[in-house]
């Protein structure tokens, strides 16, 4: 217990000088935590090229569209450029992937450049939505990205301990024995009132706003559910050991990038 009270503290620090550090501390926590995820994810994965120079190409392919993204919100010389140029800069690096497999001659090329595409859909997009709704008003909002995290975090903290008090109908037993129907209004509830009190202090967005906010991010379940998905078909308790007592970087942001998408889409076509 105590070394989790320990670990518990030292994460909210991290995290708090992340993100009210300015932009910079800002870019500096996004990129570890995109950099420690693809780690995670392709030993979770069993990516034969997590060994190699494919898995420093993977994670250089996922961290650059983020590197892309704040240097147009800095203003560091690609105000021009479109998301679609980007994208066309990026498509030689991706095709490199096809002749790797072929030289490094992998038992299961398919599964290998499939776990390369999930793996940027899977962490690298999230993040690069999130850091868009950071800037959604033209400048960085950081007590914007503290209440997606809160609502996530508090939706899982709402369902552990109702489903611990009042658990009896298990959710998807043979992903997660622990999960119950019970825990998942709990933590739907406690989403939603959280979503109340942020709408009270953060006012530049609604209370309707946020109540659609705070209930897409009830929906973080699904991605922790994925998650256990894929650690049990990898035989591990946890994604990684970076934080003794509570696990990798995946079991700590797996329901709070699933979600990020799905909130992006809600702002970009209605805020």
């Amino acid at each position: 217990m105590r070394e989790r009270i320990i670990t518990a503290l030292f994460f909210v620090l991290v995290m708090a000088l992340g993100i009210f550090g300015g932009e910079y501390a800002f870019l500096a926590l996004i990129l570890f935590i995109v950099v420690m995820s693809y780690l995670e994810f392709f030993t979770l994965a069993q990516y034969e090229g997590r060994r190699d120079f494919r898995q420093i190409l993977a994670i250089f392919c996922g961290v650059s569209p983020l590197l892309f993204v704040f240097a147009q919100k800095l203003n560091l010389g690609l105000t021009h450029w479109s998301p679609t140029d980007y994208v066309v800069l990026l498509i030689p690096f991706l095709m490199l992937f096809y002749m790797l497999e072929l030289f490094y001659e992998s038992k299961d090329p398919v599964k290998n450049l499939g776990t390369v595409v999930l793996s940027y859909v899977y962490i690298a997009l999230p993040y690069v939505l999130l850091v868009e709704m950071a800037y959604w008003q033209g400048f960085y909002q950081p007590w914007l990205v503290l209440g997606l995290l809160l609502l996530v975090w508090l939706n899982d903290t709402g369902a552990y301990f109702t489903g611990v008090l009042l658990g009896r109908h298990l959710l998807a037993p043979k992903i997660s024995p622990k999960k119950t129907w019970e825990g998942l209004f709990g933590g739907v509830v406690a989403t939603l009132l959280t979503s109340q009190i942020l709408a009270a202090f953060l006012v530049d967005y609604s209370k309707q706003q946020w109540l659609i906010i705070g209930f897409i991010s009830s929906l973080g379940i699904l991605g922790d559910l994925i998650e256990s998905l894929l650690k049990r078909r990898a035989d591990v308790k946890d994604s990684g050991s970076l934080m003794p007592g509570h696990g990798g970087v995946l079991d700590r942001f797996d329901a709070f990038q699933f979600v990020i998408p799905a909130i992006f889409l809600y702002f970009y076509y209605f805020i």
